[in-house]
């Protein structure tokens, strides 16, 4: 059974939502989609493709199965014109990755993999010169620009002081707090997994899928070789960008992230637009539903955290929406 479709708590496996419709891109619930060569139709070189980066797909395949199932409530820190937005709406805004604070989101997965093929050291001529076919694929397929992945953060953490800091105005701001569980198709849920660049466990699994690459090449004969690099690079590379939205530096570890994703499709009245002090952002919105439903909201703190959770409380009330209004536990006050 592939890892894409395994159920996040609370669907009976009769119900899993997040199986992708017709010919759009599939996202993993859990971090990567590892079902074989990535997807690839390769033709009668498809089993030996396979077995070339059988080690690369057993390794997502186990950081996946030690993903555990979501807590009960995720956390979405923001400001109160984001807040007001989303309840207006009563939709999630999900950002193209480009937009995130994380200046190498999306292509981070990419550079560990670039990395691991720069540092092999062997004495063996044919895998090094596997090692060399794999970055030229992996350049000339690009990895850069606009990703078409869209993005709503979520933390485990609630009532986190870094969090209010960075993401809800030091404090003066608030935590949406959602339960996430069948969500709707063409929207995937998954934790981020975090690593860095030479991590020793990656290089080692990396490794293997070039000796394999190396052993399967014909003596004499650049062009079967030059071909089964292709095949190999394509594969990889179908894995590398469906896991590559959950994929962060170590240094983002302790914010505990959880996403939800989309991708973008040709039609672009899909798109919705708003300011940030950096520019124009483009987002998706996604309808609140059983599965993406707002359960509380917490009041971040400030001078008028009372005078906020009045107010909050009155907003909701307006809008029909039953949530419970908390207030931070912290003393903590934005500084001049």
């Amino acid at each position: 059974q592939p890892l894409q479709n395994r159920p996040v708590r609370g669907q009976t496996p009769d119900r899993r939502r997040n199986r992708h419709p017709g010919n759009q891109r599939p996202l993993p619930t859990r971090m990567a989609r590892t079902d074989g060569a990535g997807g690839v139709k390769i033709g009668s070189q498809s089993r030996v493709v396979e077995k070339i980066i059988e080690p690369f797909a057993a390794f997502v395949q186990q950081k996946n199965r030690e993903v555990p199932n979501p807590p009960e409530i995720l956390w979405h820190y923001t400001t109160y014109d984001a807040f007001i937005s989303i309840i207006k709406d009563q939709s999630l805004r999900l950002s193209e990755l480009g937009y995130q604070n994380d200046s190498g989101e999306y292509w981070f997965f990419n550079e560990i993999v670039q990395g691991s093929l720069r540092s092999m050291q062997e004495n063996n001529d044919e895998v090094i010169k596997s090692a060399n076919y794999l970055r030229q694929f992996f350049y000339q397929a690009g990895f850069r620009g606009f990703s078409n992945v869209f993005s709503f953060s979520l933390t485990e953490k609630a009532d986190s002081l870094s969090q209010w800091r960075a993401y809800a105005n030091h404090g003066e701001g608030v935590a949406l707090g959602f339960s996430v569980g069948d969500v709707p198709d063409g929207v995937y849920l998954g934790r981020c997994y975090y690593s860095e660049v030479g991590d020793k466990e990656f290089d080692d699994v990396f490794r293997s899928v070039v000796i394999n690459l190396s052993n399967s090449f014909k003596h004499n004969d650049g062009n079967h070789n030059l071909s089964m690099a292709g095949l190999v690079a394509s594969a990889l590379i179908k894995i590398i960008s469906e896991a590559s939205p959950y994929v962060k530096h170590k240094g983002f570890a302790e914010e505990c992230e959880w996403r939800v994703t989309s991708y973008g499709g040709e039609d672009k009245a899909e798109y919705d637009f708003f300011a940030k002090n950096y520019g124009m952002v483009m987002a998706k919105k996604i309808k609140f539903s059983a599965g993406l439903s707002l359960k509380k909201v917490m009041i971040g703190p400030s001078p008028f955290m009372l005078r906020n959770k009045f107010t909050v409380s009155a907003f909701l009330k307006q809008k029909n929406l039953n949530v419970e209004v908390l207030s931070s536990e912290i003393s903590y006050r934005k500084q001049a």
